[in-house]
């Protein structure tokens, strides 16, 4: 899965919130994590918006998926090679396998 993808579509939901990696700043993360704990009914809110129907969720980032190969190639490519030392032997081969068979 795309992740960013995936983050926007629960964001957009009201199942989470996304602070993007460039923005990611201590202060800004506890804020967040502060407004949800103590903003009265907040969590239920975001806990009752996850994601009802997984089935629909799923075909919708098929669909993204497929009318965007080139994008989801790249940034996958991106982040194996800016994270070579973080990804073990098994992961790399598990992904490697499975992306060509089309399965992720």
């Amino acid at each position: 899965h795309d992740q960013k993808t995936n983050a926007y579509s629960y964001a957009r939901s009201g199942a989470a919130i996304v602070i993007e990696e460039k923005n990611l700043a201590s202060s800004l993360l506890v804020s967040e994590i502060d407004r949800i704990i103590e903003t009265p009914g907040e969590k239920e809110k975001m806990a009752k918006c996850r994601v009802s129907n997984p089935q629909k969720h799923n075909e919708r980032i098929a669909t993204y998926r497929k009318k965007n190969p080139d994008k989801i190639k790249k940034h996958k490519a991106k982040y194996y090679a800016n994270n070579t030392e973080k990804v073990r032997e098994g992961q790399a081969k598990y992904y490697a396998e499975n992306s060509q068979k089309g399965l992720i």
